[in-house]
């Protein structure tokens, strides 16, 4: 694909996206300075994560059009203002930012950005061509609660599992945990059509039915293998083959519970950009398998803790939607 840079490490490509890159993926910098390549026109490849790799530069900049088109970096005021890095405040109109990824237009204080400076036709400094390039410090606000917005499903998740934590309590328990399961099958519905995602909300489904009726599928395989057994007239052999029947369908539930509970986990991380879901999984495994330990128990414990710890770590940080495997095996 072609493309301009713009500088800061951004290329403005042929399709209208913007993409990262490093220095490390100019093939044929030579002499040039790589500080001053704006308005340079270039060839690059696209990779898995959405960087631009084996860039080309194909066409030089031109100086006058570089001094032309001013590139610089600020944060936004809120109310449609930008206090740029020159001084300067800037307009803008949401239309302007090029990669809002599933935020509120209307909720981006404190956002950093780069844009392009220029001025309207009565002479008001404008900001055009907007990329925000790192999110505004995470805050716990209740006027999220009600917003579609990335920063509203991150709310509504952060409520959901301080409402697990309190289902110990009795009587009013159960009410806590059917709130919080509504909230998370809000949230995560919600974030699945944010990311654009085919496989997410799927995921995360299929992994709680197996979570919750899991266990009971597994106790009725069993009971009609011993039923097997005793229609058959082996009352041995029922107990055996009801332990059998037991022992082969809780293995397959464990799998097709892994399977999915990985996927869900793994594409979380992708999409917030947050190993910490992985990491959280990852514990979370190493708990269950311990628990089939008498001695593992004991360690278990903290385990289970400590991935609920990194759980709530993640969502707090998730700030912006990004690019996923899973988005792009979709589409192929």
């Amino acid at each position: 694909m072609k493309g301009t840079i713009l500088g800061h490490g951004f290329i403005s490509g042929e399709d209208g996206k913007r993409y990262e890159y490093g220095l490390e993926d100019l093939k044929n910098l030579g002499d040039r300075n790589p500080m001053k390549l704006e308005n340079t026109e270039v060839d690059f490849e696209i990779s898995e994560q959405g960087r631009a790799i084996n860039i080309f530069i194909i066409k030089a900049s031109n100086p006058s059009s570089a001094s032309a088109s001013k590139n610089i970096k600020g944060k936004v005021l809120g109310n449609g203002y930008i206090s740029g890095d020159d001084g300067e405040r800037y307009i803008y109109h949401p239309s302007e930012i090029q990669n809002l990824q599933g935020r509120d237009p209307q909720a981006l204080s404190g956002v950093s950005v780069d844009f392009e400076a220029s001025t309207d036709e009565n002479g008001k400094k404008v900001a055009k061509a907007i990329f925000i390039t790192m999110g505004a410090t995470p805050t716990f606000d209740f006027t999220n609660i009600n917003s579609n917005d990335i920063m509203g499903v991150r709310l509504k998740m952060l409520i959901s599992m301080f409402l697990c934590l309190l289902t110990w309590i009795p009587f009013l328990g159960w009410l806590f945990f059917i709130i919080a399961i509504i909230l998370e099958f809000i949230s995560i519905s919600r974030l699945n059509q944010l990311a654009g995602s085919q496989t997410l909300f799927r995921n995360w489904i299929i992994s709680m039915l197996i979570s919750v009726f899991g266990g009971g599928a597994v106790a009725i395989i069993g009971f009609f293998g011993v039923g097997i057994g005793v229609l058959s007239g082996s009352v041995g052999g029922a107990s055996a083959l009801g332990i059998i029947f037991t022992i082969v369908s809780g293995i397959a539930v464990a799998i097709f519970w892994f399977k999915y509970t990985y996927h869900y986990y793994n594409e979380l991380s992708e999409l917030s950009g947050k190993r910490l879901f992985f990491y959280a999984f990852c514990t979370k495994i190493a708990g269950v398998l311990l628990c089939l330990t008498l001695v593992g128990f004991v360690i278990a414990v903290p385990l289970y803790y400590i991935s609920i710890i990194l759980i709530v770590a993640a969502w707090w940080q998730f700030r912006e939607i990004h690019t996923s495997s899973y988005q792009r095996v979709e589409a192929n």
